[in-house]
C-alpha cells in the first residue's frame, strides 16, 4: 500500500472514531434518566367514600424511595381493598417507587340495623328495611294494643310523641313504653262538653277536668253518670273507662224596658245578663233621656252640663240596626241608677271583673287554658264583627265565637261630632266611676283575644248591658 493510501486510511479511521464518539455522546443526552435509575416518579391516589393519605407527601419522588398509604373511610363506610399498583385489605400499605404509579382505595357502606321493641303495643318503621345506611332517617310509630297507650320512647330514642324520627349513625335499638289506659265517653244535648287534656285515653290515676257550655236558649244544670254537681266546671280521675254527661235546661227568662223592649238573656255562672244591648229611650220612672243628635252638642268634656243622653249609631233609624247594636248612652244617663227596669241595674267594674274571672276559670279562653284573659270569642257573637287572621282573635273564624253566649256585637262608639268602629269594636258602660270625669268600661275588638278593661270620659257614647240584682 503506498504511502498516500495508508494516510488516507488514518486520516479515516481518525474520523470514523470521532463521529462514533459524538453519536455515543449525543444518544447519552436523550435516554431519560429513569433508565439509569437517578430519574423522579409520580404516584396517583384516588378514592370515593373516603380518602388516601401519603407519607411523605409530595409531587414527585425519587427511585427506590417508599411512601406508606392510608386509606381514611369516610363516615358511614369501611375499607375494603387496594387496588391498582398496590393490593391488600389493611388500611395501611407502602409502595416503592421504581416508576410512575397508580393505587385506588376501595371502601364499603357499612350496614346499620335499627331494633325495636314493644309490649303491649307495636312499632312500625318507614321505611321498614332489616339494614339501613348512614344518614337514612326513619319514622318510627307507637301503636298501642287495646286498653293500652303510648308512654314514651327510651334506648336510643326519646319523647312522648307516638311519632318520632331517627337518624342513623350506629346501630340502635329504641323502646316503646305502653300502660293500661282508659277511655272517657262524655255526652251533652243542647250544649257541648270539653276536655282538658282532651285525649283518646287516659293514663290510669290521670285527672281530666271538664266543662260544660250551654246552646243558646239554655243553661248548664248538673253532670251526671261518673260525675256530679251543678258547677259548670268538674274534675274526673281516670281509675277505669267512664262516661259523663252533661244536662242542660231550656233557659227562657226575659225582661222588658220601660219602652217594652223585650231582652233576652243568658245564665253565667251565678250571674244573670242581658242578651242584647239596652235601647231604651226612658228611664225607668217614664222620664225620657235625652236624645242628641247634634254634631255639636254631644260632646260635654270635663265641663257643661252633665246631662244623660242617648242616640244610635250615626243617627240611624233603622229598626233592624237599632236592634241589634242597641242605643249609644253616655256616662251621666248610666249615673241616675234609673236606666234599668226594676230588678236590673248596669252592672259594677267589679261584676265584670267576676264575669271575666268565671270565663277564664271554666275553660272560656279560646285555647281553653284557665289563665290569663283570653275570653273575647267567647263573648262575641258570630257575625257582625271584621275579619282578621291573628290568632285567637274575635276575627279569626267567627264560627268558633260566642261559646258564653254572651252574644257580643260590635256596636261601635260616640265621642261627640263622630261615629266610630261599628263592625271593629264594642263597647260597655260600668258603673264605677273612675275619677270626677271618668268612668270604666270594658271593649272588645276583633284583632284582640281579650276583655279589655280601662277608663275614659264620661261624655263618651258607649252600650250597656244590664245584670240581673
Amino acid at each position: 500500500m503506498s504511502e498516500v493510501n495508508r494516510a488516507f486510511r488514518r486520516i479515516f479511521l481518525l474520523l470514523a472514531g470521532i463521529l462514533v464518539f459524538l453519536l455515543l455522546v449525543s444518544c447519552d443526552n436523550t435516554i431519560p434518566t429513569r433508565s439509569n435509575g437517578s430519574g423522579s416518579y409520580t404516584l396517583s391516589i384516588s378514592a370515593i367514600n373516603g380518602a388516601i393519605t401519603k407519607s411523605p407527601d409530595k409531587a414527585t419522588y425519587t427511585n427506590g424511595e417508599v411512601v406508606t398509604l392510608s386509606a381514611i373511610a369516610s363516615s358511614g363506610y369501611s375499607f375494603s381493598s387496594w387496588s391498582g399498583d398496590a393490593s391488600g385489605t389493611n388500611a395501611t400499605t407502602t409502595v416503592t417507587m421504581n416508576g410512575d404509579k397508580s393505587v385506588s382505595a376501595s371502601f364499603t357502606a357499612i350496614k346499620y340495623v335499627l331494633t325495636t321493641i314493644a309490649s303491649n303495643g307495636t312499632v312500625i318503621k318507614k321505611p321498614n328495611k332489616t339494614t339501613y345506611n348512614y344518614g337514612d332517617t326513619v319514622a318510627i310509630t307507637a301503636i298501642a294494643d287495646s286498653g293500652y297507650s303510648f308512654i314514651n320512647w327510651s334506648g336510643d330514642a326519646s319523647g312522648v310523641n307516638e311519632t318520632s324520627i331517627v337518624t342513623i349513625d350506629e346501630n340502635k335499638s329504641i323502646t316503646a313504653s305502653f300502660t293500661i289506659a282508659y277511655t272517657l265517653a262524655i255526652t251533652g244535648i243542647n250544649g257541648r262538653i270539653a276536655k282538658l287534656p282532651d285525649k283518646a285515653k287516659y293514663l290510669s290515676g290521670e285527672n281530666v277536668t271538664l266543662f260544660a257550655f250551654a246552646d243558646s236558649a239554655y243553661t248548664f244544670s248538673n253532670w251526671s253518670g261518673d260525675a256530679s254537681g251543678t258547677n259548670a266546671r268538674t274534675t274526673v280521675s281516670m281509675n277505669c273507662n267512664k262516661s259523663v254527661s252533661a244536662n242542660f235546661i231550656a233557659w227562657d227568662m226575659t225582661v222588658k224596658d220601660i219602652d217594652g223592649n223585650l231582652y233576652h238573656t243568658v245564665k253565667i255562672g251565678h250571674q244573670i245578663w242581658t242578651v242584647e244591648n239596652l235601647r231604651t229611650t226612658k228611664y225607668d220612672d217614664g222620664s225620657s233621656i235625652v236624645l242628641d243628635t247634634s254634631t255639636t252638642t254631644w260632646y260635654n268634656g270635663n265641663t257643661g252640663s252633665t246631662i244623660g243622653k242617648y242616640c244610635f249609631y250615626d243617627n240611624t233609624t233603622n229598626s233592624d240596626s237599632m236592634n241589634r247594636f242597641g242605643a249609644l248612652y253616655n256616662w251621666y244617663a248610666v249615673r241616675t241608677g234609673n236606666i234599668a227596669p226594676a230588678g236590673w241595674h248596669v252592672p259594677t267594674n267589679a261584676e265584670w271583673d267576676t264575669l271575666q274571672n268565671y270565663l277564664i276559670a271554666n275553660g272560656y279562653n279560646w285555647d281553653s287554658t284557665t289563665d290569663s284573659n283570653k275570653i273575647a270569642k267567647s263573648l262575641a257573637a258570630k257575625t257582625e264583627w271584621k275579619a282578621t287572621s291573628s290568632r285567637g282573635a274575635i276575627g279569626n273564624d267567627l264560627t268558633r265565637n260566642n261559646y258564653s253566649n254572651f252574644s257580643a256585637f260590635p256596636g261601635g262608639y260616640r265621642d261627640g261630632s263622630r261615629f266610630y268602629s261599628l263592625g271593629v269594636s264594642g263597647f260597655w258602660w260600668s258603673a264605677t266611676m273612675a275619677s270626677s270625669f271618668e268612668a270604666y268600661y270594658c271593649w272588645l275588638c276583633f284583632t284582640e283575644s281579650n276583655l279589655g278593661r280601662v277608663s275614659f270620659s264620661q261624655s263618651m257614647g258607649y252600650s250597656i248591658r244590664l245584670l240581673k240584682d
